[in-house]
Formats: structure tokens, sequence, C-alpha cells
């Protein structure tokens, strides 16, 4: 009976919290008729980062009910099921949405500890706010096109490195794109500048970069600075390939960053 009202109790404070944004949002819906333009751009900036927040916690309840529960207990024969009839999205979105929290929700190792996101960096940024889902979809098709053979510290480093990528310029390849693209005037990449890297990052990182990186491990996120930097100023050709020189001059500068 005490499990029964404790649960009573916290699905009141829920339902409080679900009305109270409800409530929140009606404000700031009559507020639109009274604020300035400037003040209208303000807001609808403000309202994206929250908007852009939200998955973190659909990503925090998908990894408890797909830890702790099966989906034939709640009615239907598979994860996916249980989400195209509770939210009314179709197969794809349910797919997506699986495979989001998967790698950017909460884990649990088998002893039943916890454990960060697969993909730990990206979680925290989208959690923050600082990336939406075209983000997202751009650093998961790298992970994905990365090959087996990269070790665990390296793929984290990227992680690091893209989420920064994607939620603001860093310092370091600000510095060495900034006159070309103009960052240094507006810091904010646009979505294509972060596919452009993630292409190109792909198409040069021969086997030979892990093999020796997997030697020295003291280095992880200065290569990857390095690297993507490196890619960067190669993109600043007319033809914007990669061509079998500038992959090789990628190599030599990333690892002249391992050897220092």
């Amino acid at each position: 009976m005490s499990d029964l009202r404790t649960s009573v109790r916290c699905m009141d404070v829920v339902a409080g919290a679900v009305e109270g944004l409800r409530a929140q949002l009606a404000i700031l819906s009559e507020a639109c008729d009274t604020l300035t333009h400037p003040e209208l751009v303000a807001l609808l900036s403000e309202v994206t980062t929250v908007v852009r927040s939200v998955p973190a916690l659909e990503h925090q309840i998908l990894a408890r009910l797909t830890t702790e529960t099966e989906p034939r207990r709640l009615g239907e024969a598979s994860w996916k099921k249980v989400l195209t009839t509770a939210l009314r999205v179709s197969d794809r979105e349910a797919k997506r949405r699986l495979a989001e929290a998967a790698a950017l929700g909460p884990r649990q190792a088998l002893t039943g500890e916890p454990l960060q996101p697969l993909w730990e960096a990206t979680a925290a940024a989208q959690a923050a706010g600082a990336l939406d889902a075209e983000h997202v979809a751009v650093i998961a098709t790298f992970h994905d096109g990365l090959p087996v053979w990269v070790d665990v510290d390296t793929r984290a480093a990227a992680d690091r490195q893209l989420a920064r990528l994607g939620a603001g310029l860093t310092t370091a390849v600000g510095g060495a794109v900034g006159t070309r693209r103009g960052w240094a005037v507006e810091p904010a990449p646009r979505l294509e500048d972060l596919k452009e890297v993630v292409d190109g990052v792909l198409a040069a990182c021969p086997r030979e970069l892990y093999l020796q990186r997997s030697r020295e491990k003291a280095h992880a996120p200065e290569l990857w600075d390095a690297l993507v930097a490196a890619d960067l100023l190669a993109q600043a050709d007319d033809t914007g390939e990669l061509s079998e020189a500038i992959g090789k001059k990628v190599v030599e500068e990333a690892a002249e960053v391992w050897m220092a």
C-alpha cells in the first residue's frame, strides 16, 4: 500500500508539472501580441533552446522502459509498437526515437551500475538545448560511419569535438578557418558546415591513423582537434575535395600532434 501511495503522489507531481508547462506556454502565447520584433526573435531563440532539450527527457523515459520491463507487459509485441500506439507516430519515427535513446540515453551495466550515454558529449549538448534533431542526425551519421576498429577513447574524443562544433565553433578550429568562412565575425556554424566536417573527416581517416593512435592514447583530444582543423583547412581549395595529397597532409599533421 505504501508503494501505491508513493506512486500516486509522484503521478500527482508529474501531472502538475505537465499542467504547469501548458500554463506557461499559454502565457508566452499571449505575450507574443505585445512584444517588439527583436523581442519576438529573442523569445523564439529561448523557446528553441528549451524545445531542443526535451528529447533528453524522452531518452531517460525510454531508457528506463527498455531496461526494466518488456513490451508484452505493456500489451505490445515490440517497443516500436509501444511507441506507435502510445504516441501515434510512424514506424520510422518510433525506430528513430529508440535508436537515439540507445545512444543518448542513460545506460546500465549488467551489475546494475549506472553508465553515461554512449555518445556522452552529444547527449550533454542536446540536454543543454545546444543541438537540434538535424545536428544529432549528422553526428549519428559520423558514428555509424566509423570503422569497427576505431577504439572507444577515439570515438569519445570525436564525439566531444563534434558536439562542440555542432553547438558552436571551438577556439582552435574557429581560428583555423574563421577568415575563410567569416566565423570570426559570426561564431555559429551552419548545419551544412557540420555536415561538411563529418563527411570530410570520415574520408580522411585512414586505418593507419588509428593504429598509430592505439600506441599512444595520451593525446586523444589534441589529435582530434588537429585532424578536424587539418580537414577544414583542406576544404579551402576550390573543389572542396579531399585529394590523396591532402589526405597525406592530414595524416602528417595529426601524427605530429601524437608524437609531441
